[in-house]
């Protein structure tokens, strides 16, 4: 339950006293992110569900900064052995043979498919390669609407819009800004899954991570809905 006396100066403060403790924990990447993103704009209503959103990433960073969480963090990083250029290159030369491989049997499916069925005269396009695809079972529709490979990942960002989709691999990956906005929403979406699909399967950081982003992404685009509503 939210404290109606509790103002936007009290929690910057809390937040600012509890981050200079966790400023080096990796862990703190996510909750600090959504304080800042929910944080009203000073002179701003602070609602009740910012409230409660709020109080509840600054309950994740005191948590991260007791006594047990810290020496739990330190032995962490004094454990982990940074990968070499050589590593991450290789890392990135095997995503990359990936995806190639994906593209290659999805190209000998179709071409098997059209082999076996007279030829469709008339518009032979991108979105007919498109449905023919999600005929061979290699994707589906995600809760947006979207056709998606229906892994893990696709399924839980799928209940996102596509600009949602963009916002929570943006906070997933503690990206500071969209190295892809030259492309259009679309592309910006592919480009983004497959680097936080390459995160995940590197072991970076786990799904929960994703799952985390996605709720933050939800919660704010509730919010938002709801102030656009009452503004009507």
């Amino acid at each position: 339950m939210t404290n109606p006396t509790t103002t936007r100066a009290t929690l910057l403060a809390d937040f600012q006293t509890v981050h200079a403790l966790v400023a080096t924990d990796t862990r703190a990447v996510t909750p600090t992110n959504t304080f800042v993103g929910s944080l009203p704009e000073e002179g701003q209503p602070l609602l009740p569900k910012t409230q409660k959103r709020l109080e509840a990433a600054l309950a994740k960073l005191w948590k991260l900064a007791s006594p047990s969480a810290a020496a739990e963090a330190q032995a962490a990083v004094a454990a982990v052995t940074l990968p070499t250029q050589a590593q991450l290159d290789a890392e990135e030369a095997a995503c990359r043979a990936e995806e190639a491989a994906n593209l290659e049997a999805e190209r000998i499916a179709l071409e098997a498919e059209a082999a076996a069925k007279p030829v469709t005269e008339g518009y032979d396009g991108p979105m007919l390669a498109l449905r023919q695809r999600a005929k061979l079972g290699l994707y589906t529709k995600a809760a947006n609407g979207q056709l998606c490979c229906a892994d893990q990942l696709a399924t839980a960002l799928g209940v996102l819009p596509p600009e949602g989709v963009i916002q929570a691999c943006l906070l997933a990956l503690n990206l500071p800004t969209n190295p892809y906005t030259k492309l259009n929403i679309g592309q910006q979406s592919m480009n983004l899954r497959n680097k936080l699909r390459h995160a995940l399967k590197s072991g970076v950081f786990g799904f929960g991570v994703v799952t985390e982003a996605v709720e933050d992404v939800q919660a704010a685009l509730e919010e938002q809905a709801a102030i656009n509503a009452n503004r009507v």
